[in-house]
Parts: structure tokens; sequence; C-alpha cells
């Protein structure tokens, strides 16, 4: 038996329904004796899939078993049980869907899943086989320990086999031996298998030897990675190149040293001893009790809330546009621009001829705003009276008391001009509250040198005489 997870999973959920239900293959042929559905609700199944607006929306695979190996009905349903128990520790139907189906067309017992990657509990994603050497040891282990409890033989890896991908296993069992990725197919298991047999006579000692094989056979080695090769004829240059992937093809390959574990592996037993499945079963049981407290873990996080609200069949909404965010350095020079040219049409407009009657008026007008409507209005300055003087009623005109009532209204009015400059909506508004804030601060400015200049000349007065002193 063989657990094996496809690369796959971005689709409508019709799609590996359909694949899994399908009383045909893709070529046509019948499947004989058709699917049967084991566990799970198809349409539920794909529904869920369909609600889901990430991008991998489900997980697949299948336990497979070999032409010798005949599990039972109790033990199938077994197998379904552990592996929920196993892989989605915790999570029952209603939280964790999963369809199972059975084929049996090929000659051999396979156990076909769908899982939807989602809590349906907390509404996140949850993948149960995630990437990383986690998830490959926890499909190792349940594999080896189902093996070891159904008597079947063990799953050893060949070093010198070539890995097919998913798309390849899929195209060797249902497309017809005709069509061009079938022939691509053949010629990738013909190539894997001349490989295996020049290292095993020993031709190769590094891939240096193995590139130089693929060269003069007439083939072009289009990249070299890390574990793969890819290779193409070149006599098709436009034709897309083969990969070849798995330790033969690893840069620091030693072939040497691989033959040597070939002969290791194949004097291995085939069945786990009690010792060994005793320590599988408790790297296991540790691994699921670390998947169950990661699952519990995320039941108190809050969810990320979605982008889109929209049901499924139902149009996305209109989303509304982020303003763009401009740096604080040039949202300043954006500003301080905006303020000068508003400042320079001031400055323009003030130079006008001072017989125009409209500046007369506005000027006016401003005046009397400085001065509050209670303060005395101050007098005249006869041509032969000296600063300072004093008038009919005793006080001095341009007094310090006068100044300061009328800087009170100017500080009142650079309150409301701040709060104006706050709260404007436009920048046309900011650069208008702006320029009334600068000419506003310059009048109190003037009004505070005034004052101190009245002060001054009060304080070098002569002080007044007594009654009936000569």
């Amino acid at each position: 038996m063989i657990l094996r997870f496809f690369d796959s999973g971005i689709s409508k959920g019709s799609s590996p329904i359909r694949y899994l239900l399908g009383k045909k293959n893709s070529d046509g042929s019948e499947r004989f004796p058709p699917p049967t559905l084991i566990a799970g609700q198809p349409e539920t199944t794909r529904s869920l899939i369909d609600a889901i607006e990430r991008k991998y929306k489900y997980t697949s695979g299948v336990v497979a078993f070999r032409d010798s190996e005949h599990p039972t009905n109790t033990q199938i349903a077994k197998i379904i049980k552990d592996f929920r128990a196993t892989f989605a520790p915790g999570m029952p139907e209603d939280r964790y869907n999963m369809l199972w189906v059975m084929h049996r067309h090929a000659g051999n017992t396979e156990l076909h899943f769908i899982g939807v990657m989602e809590d349906l509990k907390t509404g996140k994603q949850y993948n149960i086989m995630p990437p990383g050497k986690a998830g490959k040891q926890l499909a190792s282990d349940w594999q080896a320990s189902w093996n070891h409890k159904l008597g079947f033989d063990q799953v050893v890896e060949d070093p010198l086999k070539t890995i097919f991908s998913s798309l390849d296993l899929k195209v060797a069992k249902h497309l017809s031996p005709t069509s061009l990725p079938s022939k691509k197919l053949r010629f990738k298991q013909k190539i894997s298998g001349l490989v295996a047999e020049k290292i095993r006579s020993g031709e190769f000692k590094d891939r240096t030897d193995l590139v130089q094989f693929f060269e003069d056979a007439g083939l072009e080695v289009t990249r070299q990675g890390k574990d793969y090769i890819s290779i193409k004829s070149k006599n098709q240059p436009k034709a897309k190149a083969i990969r070849l992937k798995g330790r033969p093809y690893s840069a620091d390959v030693d072939y040497r040293d691989l033959l040597k574990q070939v002969d290791q592996d194949s004097q291995k037993q085939k069945k786990l001893t009690d010792t060994e499945a005793f320590l599988v079963d408790l790297r296991l049981q540790r691994s699921i009790v670390d998947r169950k407290a990661f699952i519990k873990s995320r039941e108190s996080k809050p969810k990320r809330p979605k982008k889109s609200f929209a049901l499924p069949g139902h149009p996305k909404p209109d989303r509304v546009k982020k303003p763009i965010k401009v740096p604080k350095k040039i949202a300043s020079q954006i500003a301080k621009t905006r303020f000068l040219e508003k400042l320079t049409q001031l400055r323009n407009e003030s130079a006008a001829p001072k017989n125009d009657p409209s500046i007369y008026i506005e000027q006016k007008n401003l005046d009397q705003k400085l001065v509050p409507q209670n303060s005395p209005t101050p007098e005249k300055k006869s041509p032969k009276q000296r600063p300072g003087s004093q008038n009919a009623t005793g006080g001095s005109s341009g007094g310090v008391q006068d100044l300061a009532t009328s800087l009170g209204a100017i500080e009142e009015q650079i309150r409301g001009a701040v709060i104006k400059m706050n709260s404007a909506r436009t920048p046309e508004e900011r650069a208008k509250a702006q320029v009334q804030l600068h000419i506003l601060q310059r009048r109190k400015m003037e009004l505070e040198i005034r004052i101190q200049e009245q002060k001054k000349r009060e304080m070098n007065m002569p002080s007044p005489k007594p009654p009936g002193f000569t």
C-alpha cells in the first residue's frame, strides 16, 4: 500500500469530483467496475470548494494497493477513519469535509480522496498535507504503520529511480499511447532506465559524466538544478525540455556511494520488525499530538477579514480605491509650494492702485474686525500733539490697554484660522487658511512690537506735578 498526494487543488469542485465519479476515462474507455462512493457527499464537497475564494481550495490524493493486496471492506473503513484521525485530528465531519471514492477498474484497489482546504468551524484554511519535511514524514509513517498492520510489504524507494510527477502518472494510466504526452512519458521512462543501467555498470562517476553522455547522444542539457536535469533534442529547438528528477540527477551525487546504498536496500527486509514498528508508531503519535495542538491553537486566534464578502454565484462588490500614500517629505513640499503660490497671488492683488474703492472697503472692514465692538474708539492725534502726550480725559492715545485689546482679538482670530486649517477638506481650503493664518501672525507681531514701544514711552514720560505746585 502506498499513500500519494497530488499536485492539484486550484480548480473548481466539479473537476476533481468528475474525475473520481466518472464512468469513463480520459480516453473514453469504460471504467469497469464503475467507481464506488464510500464516504462523503459530492454536492456538499463541490459547494464548499466553490465557496472558497483562495487560490488553493482542496487537497487530493490516493491510497493505492498492489495487485496482490486485497483489503476487506472492514479494513477499508478502518483506514478511512484512521486517516482523518491522523491528518485532521479532533476535526469531525461537520468541521472538515472529505470525499472518498474507490476505483478498481485498473485491476487493483485505489481509495481516492478529496479534502476541502478549510476549517468549517473557524473559517480558516487547513491543509492536511502542508509543504515541508514534517508533513512528508507523517505520511511516510502512516503508510508504514498500516502496511505493518495489514501484513503488506513496505514501500522501499529505489535510489536509481527517476521521480515521476503526478501528471506523469496520470498520463501513464489514462491517455492513449499515441498522444503527445504519452510519447514524452515513454521517452522519459526509456532515458531513466538507460541511466540506471549505466550507473549499475559503473560507467558514471559523477553528474559531469552523465551530462557528457546526454550530449554525445544528441541531446541538449538546457538546465542543471540542485536535484534535476532538463534535456531536449537538438533537432527540435522549439520543443519543450523534459525534466529528469531524482537522486541520480543531483549535483553532488556520487554514483559509487549510490550503488552501495542500492545493495544495502536490497538486503533490507520488506516487513518491519516489532521494534521498528514500535518506533514508527511512537513518531506517528507525536506528530498527531503536535498537529492536534496546532489546530487547537488556531481556534483562539481571530480570522483575518476577507477582501470581499460576495457569495458564490453573486458579483463581487466594487472595491473602494485606497488613497495613494505620499511620503511626508514630498507632501510637505507640495503644501509649501501651494502656500507660496497662494501668498504670491494675494500679494499681487494687494499691489493694486490705492484709489481702488474695493481695497479701501476691504481694509476698513478688516480693521473693524480687529477692534472689538465694545472697545473705545481711539481718538485722532492732533498735528501738534506728541506721542505719549495726555488728552483731555487724562489717557494716552494708542495706549497699552487699547493695543492689548486689539492683540487679544487677533489671537482669537488666529485660533479660528488654525481650526479652519485643521478641518479643511480640500488642499485649496487648507492653503487659504494657511495664508490667513500667516497674515494674522504678522499683525500679531506688529502689535507686540507696538506694545513694547508704548511701554517704553510711558516709562520715559515725566510724572504729573501736584496741584498748586509752581
